[in-house]
């Protein structure tokens, strides 16, 4: 719930920013950018999820965005969570602004597996992204991937629970200022 209160708290304040960055008249550098999506569980640990992700960062005419973000996974079938902290890539690899590019992101997972103790694992994403509509101070986008993140086992009352690493297949609707 804090969470929740904490990412709508910033998206209410980055949304303000573009406003602010059109009343000027040099090029701004500042990126921004919001994303919903769906990661679908690989394995078959009843991971399937719903997410938030939300990014800040820089751009220019090499990088789409290149930045830091977190993410807030929301398990569909049970009461687990994710929460990735990550680095983040978007480029086109060539100069200037085309319709298709790539989604690199590599950081940390904060993972509440049921009602076991939290743990942190590898976070890992690769993913391709293509525009779907641009404005002045916006691109909107789908991006279709691949996301890894490193699980380890718990212990309990002398007892080993496994956790397997998740894979899962991704699509997310974001939008970028």
């Amino acid at each position: 719930m804090i969470m929740k209160k904490i990412f709508i708290t910033l998206a209410l304040i980055l949304s303000i920013l573009p406003v602010y960055a059109q009343n000027e008249n040099k090029a701004s550098h500042f990126a921004w950018g919001l994303d919903l999506g769906s990661s679908i569980d690989m394995t078959g640990s009843e991971m399937t999820n719903i997410n938030f992700s939300g990014f800040v960062g820089y751009k220019n005419d090499y990088f789409r965005a290149l930045g830091i973000g977190t993410e807030f996974d929301i398990m569909t079938s049970n009461s687990s969570r994710s929460i990735p902290v990550y680095a983040l890539m978007r480029t086109s690899f060539i100069p200037g602004h085309h319709l298709l590019f790539g989604d690199f992101r590599a950081g940390a997972s904060f993972n509440s597996i049921y009602d076991f103790k939290s743990q942190t694992g590898l976070l890992a994403s690769a993913g391709i992204g293509i525009t779907l509509a641009k404005g002045k101070a916006f691109k909107s986008h789908l991006i279709v991937g691949y996301k890894y993140i490193a699980r380890s086992n718990i212990t309990v009352e002398d007892k080993v629970e496994e956790f397997g690493d998740l894979h899962y297949a991704f699509v997310s609707l974001g939008i970028s200022f």
